[in-house]
């Protein structure tokens, strides 16, 4: 499923690499520092991986 976010597309899918100004909504997944990551929540401008953070990781 794509989504448009301010002009952008944003896949759901682990090859969208994240980005502190990329809205990503609950269920969103994106890649970061070689992992893939899963949007617990509504998040931007935090980095995936962080144990209390907004996302799971998924690989």
């Amino acid at each position: 499923m794509n989504r448009t976010i301010r002009g952008s597309s944003w896949p759901r899918h682990p090859s969208a690499a994240w980005t502190a100004m990329t809205v990503c909504n609950t269920g969103d997944q994106m890649s970061h520092c070689g992992k893939v990551y899963e949007a617990k929540s509504w998040t931007r401008n935090q980095a995936p991986g962080h144990p209390n953070g907004p996302s799971k990781s998924i690989s």
